[in-house]
């Protein structure tokens, strides 16, 4: 998964490990980066990409 989070701050960071943390196996965790940027289009806050594989 590759994450974008607009403004990201430590505020931010700490919202998203808790929402992720409620969604994913906190087990197994899938590989992933985390980088902030300035804007995203269309003015959203989280842009998120994932390949999924069975």
């Amino acid at each position: 998964m590759n994450i974008y989070v607009a403004g990201l701050d430590k505020e931010k960071l700490q919202t998203y490990r808790r929402v992720r943390d409620e969604i994913i196996d906190t087990r197994n965790i899938p590989a992933s980066t985390l980088i902030g940027v300035a804007a995203l289009f269309n003015d959203s806050t989280i842009e998120i990409d994932a390949i999924a594989a069975n």
